[in-house]
């Protein structure tokens, strides 16, 4: 799996995340197996993720993130095209 963030940085201070804020962090176990639960927020986006560890954890996290930082550029993009054509 692929470090996003330096090993001496907290995960959720990396720079793909530092726009966002956790809203829900919980550990817990299933099956035994210590699980960690991550929710962050920004303006009115949510991204979630879980897993057994985490580096995982915020690896989903990230890739979601950057997801949405493209559909956003996109969808803004477009807009922006599109008033343009309106005039």
């Amino acid at each position: 799996m692929t470090r996003f963030c330096s090993p001496f940085e907290l995960p959720w201070n990396c720079a793909e995340l530092a726009a966002w804020s956790i809203c829900g962090m919980n550990h817990y176990r299933q099956g035994g197996v210590r699980r960690l639960f991550v929710s962050m927020t920004r303006a009115n986006l949510c991204i979630t993720a879980e897993g057994p560890d985490e580096e995982e954890v915020f690896h989903k996290l990230v890739i979601q993130a950057t997801a949405l930082d493209v559909m956003t550029k996109t969808a803004r993009a477009a807009e922006t095209k599109g008033s343009e054509n309106a005039r």
